[in-house]
């Protein structure tokens, strides 16, 4: 028997694939970060979609590049602790 995998999921099925709550699946549509698809009256979402925002996505890999630069950077590292030096002792 072949198990076969659904193109598109109900509102409360992607929000279990994904262990999020049916208010930040909400701000995600509201934001587009995902699409969904009408069909009649019925809300669905693609896999696809679900998918590619639990994955890193490519359009991120350039960001977090450049923070790996960032932190390098001796400056920054003194900075950083500094800040680090403050949160433990309770500063803000």
């Amino acid at each position: 028997m072949q198990i076969i995998e659904p193109v598109a999921v109900r509102i409360p099925e992607a929000c279990r694939m994904i262990g999020i709550g049916r208010s930040k699946l909400y701000e995600l549509i509201a934001d587009g970060t995902i699409e969904i698809v009408k069909i009649g009256s019925v809300t669905v979402i693609p896999v696809a979609q679900l998918k590619a925002l639990v994955e890193v996505p490519a359009r991120y890999r350039a960001c977090h590049t450049y923070v790996e630069c960032l932190r390098s950077r001796p400056a920054f590292r003194k900075a950083y602790e500094d800040h680090m030096v403050h949160f433990a002792a309770g500063d803000t």
